[in-house]
Formats: C-alpha cells, sequence, structure tokens
C-alpha cells in the first residue's frame, strides 16, 4: 500500500512532489483523511525530501529513478503476428525524464545562492557583493550577521 494525505496539498513539500511526479489517484482507505496512492507513499516522498535537501524537484527526481527500476526489473517484450509490445524501455525514458528534475533541482540551487552585487558606500570600491543567503554562511565558514554585515569578525 501507497498511504498518504487526501487530498493531495499543495502547499506543502509532499504535496508538490506527488503532484510533480504525477502521482494523485487514490482510493479511499478506512481511515479518513488517508488513501491508497498509485506509485508512492507519504513515507517513501519524505525520504526522498530528506535524501534531496528538502528540494521538491531533486525529491521528484529521486522518485522517478525508482519508477524506472521498477519498470525496469519488470519490463517485457513480446511480439505474435502482427501485435508487438515492448516495456522494456520505458526504465530509460523515465532516467532521462528524473536527470530534467535534478538539472532544475540545481538551476534552483544556484538561484538560491547566487550574490546579490550592489552600489557601496561612497568611498569604497564601486560594488561589493553581498553573502549568499543567511542560512548558508555557517555551513561556508562565512563572516557575517544576520543583519547582513559581511565585515563582522574581519577587523
Amino acid at each position: 500500500m501507497n498511504l498518504g494525505a487526501t487530498p493531495v496539498d499543495q502547499t506543502t513539500l509532499v504535496g508538490q512532489v506527488r503532484l510533480n511526479a504525477g502521482d494523485t489517484q487514490y482510493t479511499d482507505t478506512a481511515t479518513p483523511g488517508v488513501g491508497d496512492f498509485v506509485l508512492f507513499s507519504d513515507d517513501e516522498i519524505t525520504a526522498c525530501l530528506t535524501t534531496g535537501s528538502q528540494s521538491a524537484a531533486r525529491a521528484t527526481g529521486l522518485l522517478i529513478q525508482q519508477l524506472a527500476l521498477r519498470y525496469s526489473l519488470t519490463g517485457i517484450s513480446v511480439k505474435t503476428n502482427d501485435q508487438a509490445v515492448d516495456t522494456t524501455k520505458r526504465g530509460a525514458t523515465l532516467l532521462a525524464l528524473a536527470q530534467s528534475w535534478f538539472d532544475q533541482a540545481d538551476a534552483e540551487d544556484k538561484r538560491e545562492n547566487a550574490m546579490t552585487v550592489v552600489p557601496g558606500p561612497v568611498g569604497w570600491s564601486d560594488q561589493f557583493a553581498t553573502a549568499p543567503i543567511w542560512h548558508e554562511r555557517e555551513r561556508w565558514g562565512l563572516p557575517g550577521t544576520p543583519d547582513g554585515n559581511v565585515f563582522a569578525g574581519l577587523f
């Protein structure tokens, strides 16, 4: 069973990933507000969000990779007379789709971590760059304070 909260809430990361992956169809269960989804459970989505640094795009890519693995393992090719069914290539197609979600996540990361160029005070250089978003400063060992003083601790 792929249990998850119903209806899908697009304001949550789990809901956004579920919408990205196209996994919105569910069957009602005996528990109100919980449905059995076709592809993924809320737990699977939450795990991919954790692995993907809380990025909905990266989590979507991870889930589509899982789906590609499932289809690759169960793919068949059958040909009789004038009829043919070949599902062996679905995995490769899904891997390409997953890569597009990873590319989007990387682009989002670059936008979040972009430097902003602002005019500097008179007498200083013409421009200076502010540090990346505040929560990344400590991880990168950058100086500064939450009010934007990038020179704190340098002198």
